[in-house]
């Protein structure tokens, strides 16, 4: 293999092995930490920077037009605002 495939195929592990971590660290903390607000923007605020990982370096997102980035960035932040609203707005709504 030529020296940039090889420092494609290391940063490829290397993302995938962060992505390992950060996927363990929330599932470690959502079992044995008591959930609440501060913590579900801890697990969505690591969602959405694993979320940026997989679109940035397995997409190839990072390769297109500025425009498509903000477009997926733009989804991650959506996604992740509607469920924390749900999160927050859920003892309201079933009282």
């Amino acid at each position: 293999m030529n020296n940039a495939k090889t420092n494609e195929v290391r940063t490829a592990t290397f993302v995938w092995l962060l992505l390992l971590l950060f996927t363990l660290a929330t599932y470690l903390i959502a079992t044995y930490i008591p959930f609440g607000p501060v913590i579900m923007g801890i697990v969505l605020a690591v969602t959405f920077f694993k979320g940026r990982l997989v679109i940035c370096h397995f997409m190839g997102v990072r390769y297109c037009r500025p425009l498509w980035r903000v477009v997926m960035m733009a989804y991650l932040l959506v996604v992740g605002s509607v469920i924390a609203l749900a999160y927050l707005l859920a003892p309201v709504i079933n009282r």
